[in-house]
């Protein structure tokens, strides 16, 4: 392959971001001397190259880093956990041999409010259809003001719904804000506004 000859003769040849970028684009070509490379930037490198790499094997989708998976997530830094996240999500998404394990790690950050990256953990299981995601979002729907009301709407909205199931899930929540608009004598004018756009995306 042309493109990945030249990708290779760049990184070998290049240093600092030029090498780096080049690494990147081996790397989402499944090359694995750059998986290798980048494992031994994660496990050596400072925070910073630490979120670079991170944030460069969550966009192209790879799964890397598992040794360290589990002290990142308890180091709960938000500018490493971030990308964490993303790739345990596609180590479900791709049946990765530590599927299973990120799995756990997600229902963990998704359980624990103090978390800096719950939301995104529960943005990723809810669109996955999680089964304790989605009660998640009846609970929180008809309790959470403010800004976690938003995160829960826009985690609905977000959503697929290309499956009836997914269509049913949505006509039910649709239900439960009208309900909490209809009975809810607390809730503020803007927590109003939230559920009532809601139901505006949520109409035919």
């Amino acid at each position: 392959d042309r493109t990945e000859r030249v990708l290779r003769l760049v990184a070998e040849r290049g240093a600092g971001t030029v090498h780096f970028m080049a690494l990147a684009g081996l790397l989402s070509r499944g090359d694995a001397a750059a998986a290798d490379e980048f494992e031994g930037m994660l496990r050596d490198g400072d925070m910073a190259l630490q979120q670079q790499v991170l944030r460069t094997v969550a966009t192209t989708h790879k799964v890397l880093g598992q040794d360290l998976w589990e002290t990142l997530v308890v180091q709960d830094a938000y500018s490493l956990c971030a990308p964490v996240v993303q790739i345990l999500l596609s180590a479900m998404d791709q049946g990765h041999p530590d599927a299973a394990r990120a799995l756990d790690l997600l229902e963990r950050i998704a359980s624990d409010p103090g978390a800096s990256v719950q939301a995104e953990a529960r943005d990723g299981l809810f669109s996955r259809r999680h089964p304790n995601a989605i009660e998640g979002v009846r609970h929180d729907l008809q309790r959470v003001i403010g800004g976690q009301l938003t995160l829960v709407v826009d985690r609905i909205c977000t959503a697929p719904a290309e499956r009836a199931s997914d269509q049913a899930l949505r006509a039910e929540l649709a239900q439960l804000a009208l309900r909490r608009l209809r009975e809810d004598a607390q809730l503020s004018d803007p927590d109003r506004v939230t559920l009532c756009r809601l139901l505006t995306f949520i109409a035919p």
